[in-house]
């Protein structure tokens, strides 16, 4: 499978006013060049998320990006989405991985042991994160470039950095071997959501440029 990380969008329904502002956001960041967008509705009603998704994946169609759900089997399912991203406590990704053979399954992973038996489980990538210190979990310990290629080394998955990333700290990744880094505040909470997508994904491949070199 061959997937395109590079830019993993993660949308924030908390930066829009309604539902129409929110899918212009969302078409701003597929412009910009998102890769990969992740529909991300924490507490969210199931008509309401379901709604949203079928928008959403109409416009990622149109822009031939894939589509993934947060923790929601059940709507990937009913949009026919790319796949799914689940969390270490979300549905097992055995489970998902044996009722959907060819859907993306995402894993949120923090450990070289965690990464290890998602992979076994039938992971398609993994998020690694948090990069950068959490504003809402203090005792949250970040995890540096040399944990992310351990990870890396270990598993052999596509990684994801994840975590708080944005324009003045992605400089911080320098080295590490990474697919791509999910972004949702510094996408979906800034003024020009379209510049500020494009301007990360420069960013990203001027690291992974220079680290190739």
């Amino acid at each position: 499978m061959n997937l395109d990380l590079k830019l993993y969008g993660i949308t924030d329904p908390r930066w829009t006013k309604n539902d129409e502002e929110f899918f212009r956001s969302v078409r701003k960041a597929l412009e910009g060049g998102v890769t990969i967008l992740q529909l991300r509705e924490k507490d969210t009603p199931y008509e309401e998320f379901l709604f949203r998704a079928k928008e959403v994946k109409k416009i990622c169609d149109e822009y031939k990006v894939p589509l993934i759900i947060n923790d929601n089997v059940e709507i990937m399912e009913a949009v026919d989405a790319a796949g799914v991203h689940l969390g270490r406590s979300d549905a097992s990704i055995k489970e998902v991985r044996k009722k959907y053979p060819k859907k993306i399954i995402g894993a949120t992973v923090k450990t070289i042991l965690q990464a290890i038996l998602a992979k076994a489980a039938g992971a398609s990538y993994f998020g690694v994160g948090a990069v950068n210190p959490s504003l809402t979990k203090s005792d949250a310990v970040p995890i540096d470039v040399k944990r992310l290629n351990e990870i890396d080394e270990a598993a052999g998955v596509p990684i994801v950095a994840i975590g708080g990333i944005n324009l003045e700290n992605m400089e911080n990744l320098s080295g590490a071997r990474i697919d791509g880094v999910a972004v949702s505040e510094a996408i979906f909470g800034s003024k020009d959501v379209e510049e500020s997508a494009r301007l990360l994904k420069e960013k990203f491949l001027e690291i992974t440029r220079r680290h190739h070199a």
